[in-house]
């Protein structure tokens, strides 16, 4: 069993995160020592946030595929139910979702109110991002806490492009499933 990250232990890594020119190669040595100690890494820090939500945070994406293939968990969500996933829709980090859903992100994980990544990115109208989780086998259908669904929101937001979108993409997946 994996021992549990202390908080020191945490906050050497962060701590280097947050520098305005963080040694990449440092942290990377320093998650090498923790891997070989076999300590966790999945352990929250400040506001339940991982390391995965730090190097979103900081933009750090050349972290983020180390992190996970040192045993990040991708699916862990924070105090404010943002898993890593959530974050980079938020930050508007298209790398960053990219690499998440490569390494195994739940592309219909659901953090507060039970909102998805797809329906935080129809919020902020951010077509692009939408198109990308879609992609990815984003369910447009799934619901959250009130019963609404992506349309919903794109309809609350009163965003015809999305709309559009979006009713395109459902009359097709309705046709695909009558096959």
């Amino acid at each position: 069993m994996k021992a549990k990250a202390n908080k020191k232990e945490l906050s050497i890594i962060i701590n280097e995160m947050k520098k305005p020119s963080p040694k990449i190669t440092y942290i990377k040595k320093i998650l090498k020592q923790y891997r070989i100690a076999d300590i966790n890494l999945n352990s929250k820090y400040y506001h339940g946030k991982t390391l995965l939500h730090y190097a979103i945070e900081y933009n750090l994406n050349c972290l983020i595929q180390p992190f996970i293939q040192s045993g990040c968990n991708p699916n862990i969500c924070d105090d404010n139910y943002l898993s890593p996933l959530h974050l980079a829709v938020i930050k508007k980090n298209a790398k960053a979702i990219k690499i998440l859903i490569k390494n195994g992100a739940d592309i219909n994980i659901t953090g507060e109110f039970e909102q998805t990544p797809l329906h935080l990115a129809t919020t902020y109208g951010n077509l692009k991002f939408m198109k990308l989780l879609i992609h990815n086998n984003a369910d447009i259908m799934q619901v959250d806490e009130k019963n609404l669904s992506v349309l919903d929101y794109a309809n609350d937001e009163k965003d015809l492009k999305i709309i559009d979108y979006l009713n395109k993409k459902r009359n097709t997946q309705k046709g695909e499933e009558k096959c």
